[in-house]
């Protein structure tokens, strides 16, 4: 499992199967919260079991992964 975390509090959990996280093994509400986070852009952490990452990316509002 991997979850993304926004500055505002925000959590997506994500389903890790293989190595891949994909929409179809993920919550609706945790997939839309992942999309919301990546088209507002800002400041956002992926968070696993094994590692971090943090990232600073500007908005991508035409992100079309619903």
């Amino acid at each position: 499992m991997i979850v993304f975390l926004a500055r505002d509090g925000a959590q997506a959990r994500l389903s890790v199967q293989g190595g891949i996280a994909t929409q179809a093994a993920t919550d609706p509400q945790d997939w839309a919260k992942m999309v919301a986070m990546l088209q507002a852009g800002g400041t956002f952490a992926v968070v696993s079991s094994k590692d971090s990452l943090t990232f600073d990316m500007p908005a991508l509002p035409d992100l079309a992964c619903n």
